[in-house]
């Protein structure tokens, strides 16, 4: 079975690749890599929620797959460097990092 982490840069590589971008005119969140790719919209019907519909599509398009796959690759790097200290006495806090991490990716 794979762990959380090898699942997520799975779904993010077969998502339609970033940077994304959110048309605030539009209401949707587009890629421009390969041309213009529409992603989804925010369009409203009610507008008390236009700010936080504004605020979610704006924060999709930042978490968008190639950043998500540099942020986790980053995470692997950064565990495989702290790894030789786990379990070593003076970093107890080496430790409890990867151990919250590991229950979080792993």
């Amino acid at each position: 079975m794979k762990n959380k982490i090898e699942e997520l840069i799975a779904v993010a590589k077969k998502a339609t690749p970033g940077p994304w971008a959110f048309d605030k005119q539009l209401k949707e969140i587009f890629s421009d890599v390969n041309g213009r790719v529409f992603i989804a919209n925010a369009r409203l019907t009610d507008t008390k929620d236009l700010i936080q519909k504004r605020n979610d599509g704006i924060y999709i398009a930042t978490f968008h797959p190639a950043f998500v796959l540099k942020l986790l690759e980053s995470w692997l790097e950064m565990r495989s460097c702290l790894q030789p200290f786990s379990g070593r006495d003076g970093y107890e806090d080496v430790n409890s990092v990867i151990a919250k991490a590991d229950k979080l990716f792993l």
